[in-house]
């Protein structure tokens, strides 16, 4: 069997190829993933300006709705006890500034159903 010995000038210039094989690769690693973020960075912009120029409502974000069930859901209990008690209609019960009765009259029809 014969053997083949690489010159140590072989070596290096094996391991020097292979070196540039691998930087190229993760230089264009790096690229892909700056493109990436470019990207991404574009699109968050895009939706902030198109909240800002459009002038979304946040009525329609998941806490605002919750807080929102959450009021409703204390006005009909409200109701409930404005309506077990004797004599108190929903026009007798005090709301918060701002508050419309129709809500509470509407909870109270709904308690009967």
């Amino acid at each position: 069997m014969c053997t083949v010995r690489n010159t140590e000038e072989e070596t290096r210039m094996k391991e020097k190829a292979e070196f540039t094989k691998s930087k190229a690769g993760v230089q264009q690693d790096t690229t892909q993933w700056n493109n990436d973020m470019d990207h991404w960075a574009e699109s968050v912009g895009g939706i902030e300006e198109a909240i800002s120029r459009r002038g979304i409502s946040k009525d329609g974000t998941s806490t605002t709705v919750a807080d929102r069930e959450k009021e409703e859901a204390n006005l009909a209990a409200a109701a409930t006890v404005a309506d077990a008690a004797n004599g108190v209609t929903a026009d007798g019960v005090a709301l918060p500034e701002g508050e419309d009765n129709s809500i509470l009259r509407d909870a109270v029809k709904q308690s009967y159903y």
